[in-house]
Formats: C-alpha cells, sequence, structure tokens
C-alpha cells in the first residue's frame, strides 16, 4: 500500500523546481520590481521637490521626506522622513523580498510606509507620543498604525499577487503599485498632522 504524500514529500519531489523558482524571482523578478519602485518614487518626490533615497540597488531600503524636514547642516538628508520597511512579527527573514508583499511572508512580515526620525532618542519619542493622543487618533482615522510603546507610526503596503504576475509579464507595473502611491498620498495629505511631530520631535531633542 503507497504511503500518503507528506509535506516533506512533496518538497523533496519538487525541490529542483523550487530551487529553480527562488533562482528566478531573487535573479530576475526582485530586480525589476525594485527599479519600478524606486522609479516611481523617484518621480512622485520630484513632483514635490521632495528629498529622497530610492536607489534601486538597495533593493527596498528606501526614504522620502518634505524639504521642510531636511538636516540643517545637508540639503540630501532629513531629520525626520518616510521609509518603506519591512516589518517583522517574529524576527524571521523570508527567502524572497516579494513575499511580505503580497502578504506571502512566512513570518507575519509585511511592508509599511513608516514615519521615522533621527532624534530625539527613543524614550524622548515615547513621552512625546503618549502625549500626543489626539493626534495619533487622527492618524488612525487615516489609516496609519500607532504603537507609543514601541514608538511607531505606519501604514501597511500591500499589493496583490496576481496583479504583480501580470505586471512582470506586461512589464507594466501602474497598475500593481498603485497602492503603494495611494500610501504616499495619504502620508501628503496627513503632513499637517506629521509635521506637528517634527516640531515637538526638534524642540525635545
Amino acid at each position: 500500500m503507497t504511503e500518503p504524500d507528506t509535506a516533506d514529500t512533496i518538497v523533496m519531489r519538487h525541490l529542483s523546481d523550487i530551487e529553480g523558482a527562488v533562482r528566478h524571482v531573487k535573479g530576475v523578478l526582485e530586480p525589476k520590481f525594485w527599479e519600478a519602485v524606486s522609479n516611481r518614487m523617484e518621480a512622485w518626490a520630484a513632483e514635490r521637490d521632495w528629498i529622497k533615497d530610492v536607489d534601486p540597488q538597495t533593493e527596498g531600503d528606501y526614504w522620502l521626506a518634505p524639504r521642510a524636514w531636511q538636516s540643517p547642516d545637508d540639503e540630501d538628508d532629513a531629520e525626520f522622513w518616510f521609509s518603506l520597511t519591512v516589518t517583522s512579527e517574529d524576527d524571521g527573514e523570508d527567502v524572497t523580498a516579494l513575499a511580505p508583499f503580497v502578504g506571502a511572508s512566512a513570518h507575519g512580515n509585511r511592508y509599511v510606509l513608516s514615519f521615522e526620525r533621527e532624534r530625539p532618542k527613543k524614550r524622548a519619542w515615547q513621552t512625546l507620543l503618549s502625549q500626543s493622543d489626539e493626534l495619533l487618533q487622527q492618524l488612525r482615522e487615516r489609516g496609519f498604525e500607532t504603537d507609543t510603546r514601541a514608538g511607531t507610526i505606519a501604514y501597511p503596503v500591500t499589493l496583490d499577487a496576481g496583479e504583480l504576475g501580470a505586471a512582470f509579464a506586461d512589464e507594466d507595473f501602474d497598475v500593481v503599485l498603485a497602492p503603494l502611491i495611494a500610501v504616499l498620498g495619504v502620508a501628503e495629505q496627513a503632513l499637517h498632522l506629521f509635521d506637528q511631530l517634527v516640531l515637538a520631535g526638534r524642540s525635545a531633542s
């Protein structure tokens, strides 16, 4: 009598296909994806004269900020900024960088647009946020997730896996990246709230 397949036997039977798929994702799809993301973030920031670092070679470690947040001694750097980054639930790292974007992470990882700062230090920042409940509530109403203990303010960025597959086939990423551009728009519309945190943060540093 033939024993039923287990997850282990299925994986081993298809290991060559799995290895080939991972190589294709990392060697072909990811470079195309990061180039598309960086191009669109670059164009979005340029239209608004924001400062930014969206070099596709950094593969997702991108940030951008309005001119009002730039560092006093460096016009290409910022004291506060929005960062496209990965958040992790269990500190595990996915095999591919695309998994957190499409809800396929095995570790609960996901991409977010996070509000970051150079100063003040974490304890002072936590105190500032704990005293800004009304402002944080307004950000939550716009879709931002806030955690005063962790000192984080972030908006989830999720892409559709099917649309991403079609984007690679058509070499047209406008549709699949629309959620990212929409999140940038939400952040821009909430700048008057973030400006208050920037002002308070500069005073606390």
